[in-house]
């Protein structure tokens, strides 16, 4: 059992390093900055690589001290997420041709999902949690739903974070658990 379950760790690794390799081969085919973020996001969102289903990239604004959403991969509703899932599973997509493919190619290929994280602006306010996460690099998992087994919780150490009270105002008004905005 304990033998399985390190190859299953090993497995999973290396499906990981292989997806990174492949996203860093297709970055290195363009200059275009929404082409190479947009290449990122999609990797790490395809199929079961990584185990997301969508992607956020927020960037900082130092002066206004904000961070302005910039670009979204993934399913903007339940209905969505289902026809894209059936669509890479019908058509078999290796990541590197789905990377490869029109789908991924920039402009026009905006969704709801995209639209709705692009007008989000949330304050980075002192003491609180993005601003923790910004300073000192690490992350903190957010379980609103309370979900999280209490060996996972420990393994984070301190880091997991399960009550909302903990959770800034302002990332919680955005946060519409458990799966879709």
């Amino acid at each position: 059992m304990e033998n399985q379950d390190t190859i299953k760790k090993y497995e999973d690794l290396l499906r990981q390093y292989n997806i990174v390799n492949q996203i860093a081969k297709t970055v290195a085919s363009t200059l275009d900055l929404n082409k190479l973020l947009r290449i990122i996001l999609t990797g790490v969102t395809l199929g079961d690589g990584f185990g997301f289903n969508r992607a956020f990239l927020f960037l900082i604004d130092r002066e206004q001290k904000n961070l302005i959403g910039r670009m979204a991969i993934g399913p903007g509703s339940e209905e969505e997420a289902w026809r894209i899932w059936g669509e890479i599973q019908q058509k078999n997509y290796s990541l590197e041709e789905f990377l490869s493919s029109e789908k991924v190619e920039g402009e026009g290929q905006y969704t709801t999902l995209d639209e709705k994280i692009k007008k989000i602006v949330i304050p980075i306010i002192p003491e609180k949690v993005i601003s923790k996460c910004l300073e000192d690099g690490i992350p903190r998992n957010v379980d609103l739903a309370g979900e999280q087994k209490q060996f996972e919780i420990n393994y984070f150490n301190n880091y997991f974070i399960t009550d909302k009270n903990l959770i800034d105002k302002e990332l919680s008004d955005y946060i519409d658990y458990p799966k879709f905005l």
